[in-house]
């Protein structure tokens, strides 16, 4: 999780393919990174919206706020829901909480709103964060990639990169 948010928000180039054939157990207890072949870099406006995001992810700020995030990356639903917003971009990038396992809730929230643009830039963060978290889930554990993405997403917006 590190190494991608260090590569994301810090270097502005990162590995858009880490899944576990990308990734080998060295036996001093390092993660080695192999198969840099789907890559994707982010320039600095974009960059800035979604760390701008996985802050607000990860202070676990008002919906109203991750939502006007959401928006500054580009995202457009049907409605402009600031609920549906902040509730789409928690699932993405948060932890997964108890009601986010239960169909009703996907069922009651893709009815409330509906995702109509979602920006290439966001595409492979997001992929990433699924693949990783995916990673998490079989290793048990309930990681929130906007908390652990946060250190870099931070330093960048504390940057004058633009």
């Amino acid at each position: 999780m590190a190494v991608h948010g260090y590569e994301m928000f810090e270097m502005g180039l990162f590995n858009a393919d880490p899944h576990p054939g990308n990734l080998i157990a060295m036996e001093d207890g390092r993660v080695g990174l192999i198969d840099y072949g789907q890559c994707k870099r982010l320039a600095p406006a974009p960059r800035r919206a979604i760390a701008e995001l996985m802050v607000k992810v990860a202070d676990d700020a008002p919906a109203a706020e991750v939502a006007a995030a959401f928006r500054a990356v580009g995202v457009r639903t049907q409605n402009d829901s600031d609920a549906f917003l902040g509730q789409m971009a928690r699932l993405m990038f948060g932890r997964v909480t108890l009601e986010m396992v239960d169909p009703a809730w996907h069922r009651a929230l893709h009815k409330s709103d509906k995702i109509v643009h979602f920006p290439p830039d966001l595409l492979m963060v997001h992929r990433v964060a699924l693949i990783l978290r995916g990673l998490g889930v079989a290793l048990r554990q309930n990681l929130s990639v906007a908390e652990l993405w946060r250190p870099h997403a931070a330093a960048f917006l504390s940057s004058d990169l633009d």
